[in-house]
């Protein structure tokens, strides 16, 4: 073991370590990187100058095991052998055997006597969007680094903020009455006959007015969340993902703590659905009454996103 091997991903992205992909006493990481319509295996790995063949062994035995789960297979790493160099190689072999193909081009590596490239991007059946060698000081490494863009067809959905009105908390009477006592006439009109003045004025009065009667909250609102979910549904959840982790490799107490709390959330997801579409089937109702009050006042659909 020389290198050490870190490997960051963005909260963005879901990924899944692989560990019975990767080999005792061979520094490699495996990721299975998951889209909703596409899915990869990422392989971070290191090979210290000078190993043995057994090193050459066990990434073969890896990259097979590897190939039966996914055939969209990306690796990435320093395996200390020069891929322009004219010697045939344990690696070359690899690379035909499996049909990989480098995407990195040029030398990665600065030496005294020589250059080299060691710092490959393996690709097997994924589509890449671009690669480069990124300019490294070499006061901190005689390694550059490299970039490479996998391209996959996937829409993010961001998290944001946004400022929400809490009707069934209104005062729609005392606001009614003030909008009625205004003198709205002199207000839009008291300096000519502007109409786009006059609705620009109207809209600020009237939304000022809004905000004394009518509350409001800012809500985070998460694009991929289903209508009925809720900020108790979401603690309950990371709840149970805590335990989960802590379940591999814990007692037979907390692997029914997990149970337990598995089971729990599922009752959740099944009474807040249930809950959401009475609640909207009630509403839609009121509304086809004619009594659109109680359909503002009554309608919980806007505080189903909490933060």
């Amino acid at each position: 073991m020389a290198g050490g091997i870190v490997v960051y991903v963005s909260n963005r992205i879901y990924a899944q370590r692989v560990s019975n992909l990767e080999i005792p006493n061979t520094e490699m990481v495996w990721l299975d990187i998951v889209f909703p319509h596409y899915s990869f295996l990422l392989c971070c790995v290191y090979r210290p100058p000078n190993s043995r063949n057994e090193f050459w062994d066990n990434f073969t035995l890896s990259i097979e095991n590897a190939t039966c789960l996914n055939q969209n297979i990306v690796i990435t790493g320093d395996l200390n052998t020069d891929l322009l160099s004219q010697n045939p190689s344990k690696l070359t072999d690899i690379l035909d055997m499996f049909q990989f193909t480098n995407v990195i081009h040029g030398f990665t590596r600065f030496g005294v006597t020589r250059n080299s490239l060691l710092d490959l991007a393996l690709v097997r059946e994924c589509s890449i969007q671009q690669s480069e060698i990124i300019d490294i000081d070499r006061s901190i490494s005689d390694h550059n680094a490299t970039l490479v863009d996998v391209s996959v067809k996937s829409n993010f959905k961001h998290v944001y903020k946004r400022k929400i009105w809490i009707y069934k908390n209104a005062n729609f009477d005392q606001m009614n009455l003030d909008i009625s006592n205004f003198d709205w006439e002199n207000y839009m009109f008291g300096e000519g006959e502007d109409l786009d003045k006059a609705t620009e004025l109207f809209t600020r009065k009237f939304l000022d007015l809004a905000k004394i009667y009518i509350p409001s909250k800012l809500v985070t609102i998460r694009p991929t969340d289903k209508p009925w979910f809720n900020s108790e549904l979401r603690l309950e959840i990371r709840k149970r993902d805590r335990l989960r982790k802590r379940s591999k490799n814990g007692s037979t107490i907390v692997k029914e703590n997990y149970r337990k709390q598995r089971n729990h959330v599922n009752n959740m997801k099944k009474a807040a659905k249930q809950n959401y579409f009475l609640d909207l089937y009630d509403n839609i109702n009121s509304f086809s009454t004619g009594n659109q009050k109680d359909f503002l006042e009554n309608d919980s659909s806007f505080d189903q996103r909490k933060q």
